[in-house]
């Protein structure tokens, strides 16, 4: 059993080298809590793609016996990075966090004066139920947390379970014959969100409803090849569709979008990009089935050349070139 402390911050820290932060730690009844570790856990955004964000723990400290720890100079991030949370645990006791916005914002240089209370709860598994579209149990599923969030607060954030794997690890949990999953070591009154997949079914998003059942429909495949104006394959470009499945073309051009949800689509399902060229196929005059259990063969989507663009910058007053613009 673990205790967590996820404390969200807004980053702010431009022209500065470092960050830094505080706060405390108690019980329910207000007493602090000494003695927890406390991880400086970081994002990573690369390319504004924040689905595949980077989370680790540059930093640790300990908080003292009256609940307070700070961090003085944490690192700052060296890519686009939506900043630090902190994250604190402590085996068997309880779990918790808070959203401070601006309030608890990473400023640069010295800490803000205030100290912010963060109130940690005891712990409770976390769970649900997964059926098929006419409610029968799904055994042999398997899930992984997507994030967590408890209380009915506007200042009760979700946490991004990446953000807890940074310094604890999650196991992802698998459905009985009964179609139940559960994650202990949550705090009390939590709910969380799901990644649910299966052979067969499409992969599912989301959270239970108020059943605690977290519903999967069965599933085809989209399958074709990307290729340039000559009619050669075009290897390593991107494919993805609408319902936002995506997969790489091979070396001959082809690629598989699996686990698209069965049913009859009134366009073309699949685009293609790569740098500095787009490829199109969304005509509304085509329809595309996808059927369980089957993958279905597109039309073969064509990369145009690439193109580039040059030019001149000049003073409009003087006509002259305007050099480093």
């Amino acid at each position: 059993m673990l205790t967590l402390l996820i404390l969200s911050l807004t980053p702010c820290w431009l022209g500065a080298a470092t960050v830094s932060a505080k706060g405390t730690v108690v019980d329910a009844k207000g007493a602090p809590v000494p003695g927890v570790s406390v991880y400086a856990v970081r994002q990573t955004v690369t390319n504004f793609d924040y689905e595949n964000s980077r989370y680790d723990a540059p930093a640790k400290t300990v908080s003292d016996k009256k609940g307070r720890w700070r961090f003085g100079s944490l690192a700052k991030p060296e890519k686009v990075s939506t900043g630090y949370s902190f994250v604190a645990y402590q085996s068997g006791r309880q779990l918790g966090w808070v959203n401070g916005g601006g309030d608890l914002a990473a400023f640069p240089g010295d800490d803000r004066p205030e100290s912010y209370k963060i109130v940690i709860r005891g712990l409770a598994p976390v769970g649900g139920r997964v059926v098929d579209k006419d409610g029968k149990p799904l055994p042999g599923v398997t899930v992984e947390l997507r994030w967590i969030e408890y209380g009915s607060k506007p200042d009760q954030p979700s946490i991004n379970a990446k953000a807890l794997e940074a310094v604890i690890k999650l196991t992802p949990s698998t459905t009985d014959s009964e179609g139940v999953f559960e994650f202990r070591d949550m705090p009390q009154g939590a709910t969380a969100g799901y990644n649910v997949t299966k052979v067969g079914y499409a992969r599912g998003f989301g959270q239970p409803s108020d059943s605690n059942d977290v519903v999967m429909v069965p599933a085809g495949s989209l399958a074709g090849r990307v290729v340039d104006e000559n009619g050669a394959p075009v290897a390593n470009a991107k494919v993805g569709s609408l319902t936002g499945h995506s997969a790489t073309t091979d070396r001959n051009g082809e690629y598989v979008l699996k686990d698209i949800p069965a049913g009859w689509y009134p366009w073309a399902i699949a685009v293609y990009w790569k740098p500095n060229m787009v490829a199109d196929d969304t005509n509304p005059r085509d329809r595309v089935t996808v059927n369980v259990g089957e993958t279905t063969i597109l039309p073969d989507l064509v990369s145009p050349h690439r193109v580039r663009v040059t030019g001149r910058v000049l003073d409009a007053k003087t006509g002259k070139p305007i050099a480093g613009s």
